[in-house]
């Protein structure tokens, strides 16, 4: 996880970066945003530019 910008009850948003194993693969930065809907969260990834 790189940075969290909203962690309430109901909302979770935070970037987070993905790696390879290898020096030749650049990392990805994604936008990953958590939503409660009653019992359940739903997640959407997003990328960032």
């Amino acid at each position: 996880m790189q940075q969290v910008f909203t962690d309430s009850y109901a909302l979770q948003y935070r970037n987070i970066c993905l790696i390879s194993g290898t020096n030749k693969t650049p990392f990805i930065t994604l936008r990953l945003i958590e939503i409660r809907s009653g019992k359940t969260w739903n997640s959407y990834l997003t990328s960032v530019l």
